[in-house]
């Protein structure tokens, strides 16, 4: 869609903007993002030049997400689906959370997310209009380097505050995010229903064992090589473990989904964050997201302060959880949050874009030391999965 016409354009943001009132406007292409920054879509960022009702001039600088139409992209991945999770997430999730929030007197709600225009969405065309960070000053860090740690921080305790919103709405409205979260496709299982899981998970780790095997201790190495046997069985527990206290959690916790803003440039704590990229939203345990984020993003050094790292995420969680009025000690204590993160921390290696090529998918690039620290942190029988880096990738 990155070909998409002017006219084209100016169809999808006449039905997704038409919250804002307008009375006529005009758009200009501003450019694309790089080709291999999306897999299932298409990043188009437009300048809108309007007028409102009252005649006013209204400029907008915007971002459209745009799926792919390729019928062979759209058969083989669950394009479609993953569209409507963003556009639910945006639309109905986060309007609900707010209001939650604010009824319970939190004064400074949840927001770390890009404001959301609407959409457009047609038999075979998903088009979401968000609006552009970077003229706000917010920024990108860089894709293949980890997080700086005061970024690191930052995000755990964002994610703390929206996976609290979660645990406090189970306890208090269960019916309200029960419709919520109801609305949630399962794309991973979608995924995995339609292809062949050796192909994709299991057949890397013979080459990414041979790539390792120099750097780790010989028993880590084979323990490598036979995680393999394992590999159906956890990608069952991912899809299948319902039985586990679970939130709705963002699911794709790679350093490109984070842009940053420092509102003092003499002040480090001013920093702020805006999560994006919410396709894979799903209703999991906490920990997906948290042992995901810490594995993938997170330094050497900052993973030799690993307790500190869990430490800041759920002091956040359980303030949250209180601040809404509810007992964290009731809903997921500490000791429950530990139990599960030994459970599921084993699923973290490479679990990036199904059809991506970013460096946590070995061996494309994960650095030795977070494979070698994950693997001395889970017990003797943990397991990982790898996704291919040579897989699906259609423009």
């Amino acid at each position: 869609m990155s070909d998409s016409s002017e006219d084209e354009l100016k169809h999808w943001l006449t039905v997704a903007l038409k919250g804002e009132n307008l009375v006529d406007f005009t758009v200009s292409r501003l450019g694309n993002a790089a080709k291999h920054e999306e897999y299932m879509g298409d990043i188009v960022f437009v300048e809108v030049s309007a007028e409102t009702c009252d005649r006013s001039p209204k400029i907008y600088n915007l971002v459209l997400k745009c799926s792919k139409k390729s019928p062979v992209l759209r058969d083989s991945m669950p394009v479609k689906a993953v569209f409507e999770n963003e556009m639910h997430l945006y639309e109905n999730v986060i309007p609900a959370f707010t209001e939650f929030q604010k009824e319970r007197g939190v004064s400074e709600v949840f927001n770390s997310v890009p404001k959301y225009y609407g959409s457009y969405v047609s038999k075979d065309t998903e088009v979401e209009v968000l609006e552009n960070l970077t003229t706000r000053g917010y920024y990108l860090c860089n894709r293949i380097v980890p997080l700086p740690t005061n970024n690191l921080k930052l995000i755990l305790r964002e994610y703390g505050k929206f996976q609290a919103i979660s645990a406090a709405m189970q306890d208090q409205a269960p019916e309200k995010f029960k419709s919520l979260a109801g609305e949630i496709r399962n794309v991973w299982k979608m995924f995995v229903d339609k292809h062949d899981i050796e192909t994709y998970f299991v057949a890397p780790i013979d080459e990414v064992h041979e790539l390792l095997k120099t750097s780790l201790p010989e028993t880590t190495a084979e323990k490598l090589k036979k995680f393999k046997t394992q590999i159906k069985q956890i990608i069952y527990e991912v899809i299948n473990n319902t039985k586990i206290f679970s939130v709705i959690s963002h699911g794709d916790c790679q350093n490109n989904n984070f842009m940053f803003q420092l509102e003092n440039k003499t002040d480090e704590n001013s920093l702020k964050v805006a999560i994006l990229d919410w396709q894979t939203t799903k209703f999991a345990s906490p920990v997906m997201d948290i042992s995901y984020f810490i594995y993938v993003c997170a330094s050497k050094e900052d993973l030799e302060h690993f307790d500190e790292l869990i430490n800041i995420y759920y002091d956040s969680f359980s303030g949250y959880v209180k601040l809404l009025g509810s007992d964290p000690e009731n809903i997921f204590p500490f000791s429950q949050f530990l139990t599960d993160f030994k459970l599921f921390e084993k699923h973290v290696i490479g679990p990036s874009d199904w059809c991506s090529d970013y460096r946590m998918c070995l061996p494309a690039g994960i650095p030795e030391e977070k494979l070698i620290k994950l693997l001395k942190h889970t017990d003797l029988d943990a397991s990982c999965v790898v996704v291919n880096p040579k897989t699906l990738h259609i423009n």
